[in-house]
């Protein structure tokens, strides 16, 4: 704006689309898509962020606020949804947030056929919106209720111009997650060009290969790094300039786990027992729980029972009310939801767990250093949410957290590398929106979870991709991929002088473990190796 003297940053409201910025309030502004343009510059330091390195090793979940820091020192991220200003003449900046999700449009909505219809609808929406290009199409399809659901509507659409839809399926290593008897069932009626392709048998030239575009360490490195360049050969030859995905359905359509959990937290433990129940009868949890599929329903309550209450327990140890703590251990054991005996042997693991937990070297920062910048990171922009009821909140907040963002930021990046766009309808701004305003009855749908996407695609989905509750579990992928190159990652970790950063006593734990199917070893292990894989990178580019 030359008349008000301000430079405008926008930043799409799910942070698809990365933006970057650095200043230095006497000097200069600089804005650009990608990090590695900002540090080539002499006014910025291409110094990695200290503080952020602890931070990716001490994360325990991708559902953690999203933070404007990046992975190098001065050089900041747009927040998703955020318009931010920076004024030339005051030398100062200005951030706003300018969406709040309008659930109040779906209010004369009322049955479970009504949102259904409505979802169907703006589901269509979001993925013509997507295919809208003279260029050819490509879908990716695993197999899974989202990119089947994706795929089948984009081949509608193209059908009626007289077009096919090409579909690509990532051809896994480990059996376990073979998921092509399922792509086959969606292949036998409709006219798809399908392309299966094979993964990288070189698990470090792959993660190499993506950190040099994408300029962080990123857990989706290793999958997206295993299949990209034969991908991208595939959509250059077959002039595809669209790639849609069926990312990230799951947090966006919700299963309605929180219609279980409001029984809990009304004290109706009778009827959250029951729908517990028949939650997990729909689940498959055998990569985390090895005997899962040898219980009982009654044994897979009490399991995830357990899990509740030491959620709660934690608030309640917080805000130290042990009185109310002991009363609902007290009730949880009348309804059978929690064994003293599975608490007692639990709470010792989780004490050696927690003891044992750290992946950082004590000398690496201050014993206060960490902890109080993992406390300031940055949350969704102050915004006034109070419209919301707590279910939609946690589902919005679910929808917006880091995980979400950086997974965006790196399908966008490599996309944009290889020369095609990386397209997600599940992240359509219509459809979140209605998916908040479902109610969590809806959503649970007798356990199967995602009831509305399910009846929404009735008639256009086989039925039994539409009515599949199993899930294809990667971790067991990113387990056998670690093991492959487990010493040479315990010695890069060395050569490059990383055991100042990284506790290796506990990583070469961590590393034993990994044939024990430990899912806490897998994540430390994969957190640990990717950045060392990117500061070698980083190294080796200076």
């Amino acid at each position: 704006d030359k008349d008000k003297q301000q430079v405008i940053l926008i930043r799409d409201y799910m942070g698809v689309r990365p933006l970057y910025y650095t200043h230095d309030n006497d000097e200069f502004f600089a804005f650009a898509s990608e990090v590695k343009a900002l540090i080539c510059l002499n006014e910025v330091p291409n110094s990695v962020y200290k503080k952020k390195l602890g931070a990716f090793l001490s994360w325990p979940s991708d559902l953690r606020p999203y933070s404007k820091d990046t992975f190098y020192e001065d050089v900041f991220s747009v927040s998703p949804a955020t318009t931010l200003v920076f004024d030339i003449g005051l030398k100062q900046l200005t951030e706003r947030c300018y969406w709040k999700p309008d659930v109040a449009q779906f209010k004369h909505l009322y049955s479970e056929q009504d949102f259904a219809q409505a979802f169907q609808k703006a589901f269509k929406k979001a993925v013509n919106r997507r295919v809208f290009s003279d260029y050819e199409i490509a879908s990716h399809l695993s197999g899974g209720l989202d990119s089947s659901s994706v795929s089948v509507l984009a081949q509608e659409k193209l059908k009626e111009e007289g077009r096919s839809l090409h579909t690509i399926h990532y051809v896994p290593l480990n059996e376990s997650v073979d998921e092509r008897a399922y792509a086959e069932v969606l292949l036998k009626g409709n006219d798809f060009i399908h392309k299966e392709i094979p993964p990288a048998q070189n698990y470090n030239y792959a993660a190499s290969e993506c950190h040099i575009l994408i300029d962080k360490p990123d857990t989706l490195t290793v999958p997206l790094g295993l299949y990209r360049f034969e991908e991208a050969q595939y959509l250059s030859f077959n002039g595809c300039r669209t790639l849609l995905t069926g990312h990230d359905g799951d947090t966006v359509v919700d299963s309605g786990t929180a219609y279980v959990n409001a029984f809990f937290d009304e004290g109706n433990f009778k009827d959250y027992k029951l729908n517990l129940g028949k939650y997990l009868d729909t689940k498959e949890y055998s990569n985390q729980y090895p005997v899962w599929n040898k219980l009982s329903i009654a044994q897979k309550v009490r399991l995830f029972g357990l899990r509740k209450f030491k959620s709660e327990a934690k608030t309640f140890f917080r805000r130290r009310q042990f009185l109310a703590l002991s009363k609902l251990a007290i009730k949880m054991t009348r309804f059978h939801l929690i064994s003293w005996m599975a608490f007692i042997g639990d709470s010792l693991q989780s004490v050696w767990r927690t003891s044992n937990s750290s992946l950082i070297e004590p000398t690496f920062f201050e014993p206060y250093e960490l902890e109080s910048y993992l406390n300031t990171e940055e949350t969704l922009k102050k915004r006034d949410l109070s419209y919301l009821t707590n279910s939609q909140l946690s589902h919005f907040r679910r929808v917006c957290s880091a995980g979400m963002t950086e997974s965006n930021e790196t399908y966008n990046v490599l996309g944009a590398h290889y020369g095609f766009d990386v397209a997600h309808p599940f992240l359509d701004k219509e459809l979140i929106e209605l998916c908040l305003a479902i109610p969590e009855r809806y959503k649970f749908s007798e356990g199967k979870g995602r009831g509305t996407l399910r009846l929404a695609m009735k008639g256009l989905l086989p039925e039994k991709i539409r009515n599949r509750t199993s899930k294809a579990e990667f971790s067991s992928v990113m387990t056998d991929g670690l093991k492959r190159m487990r010493p040479s990652a315990l010695d890069r970790i060395k050569a490059y002088g990383y055991n100042k950063i990284l506790d290796m006593d506990g990583l070469s734990r961590a590393a034993k473990r990994l044939d024990s199917k430990d899912r806490n070893s897998t994540k430390k292990l994969q957190r640990a190796y990717l950045m060392s894989n990117w500061l070698a990178v980083q190294q080796q580019k200076n």
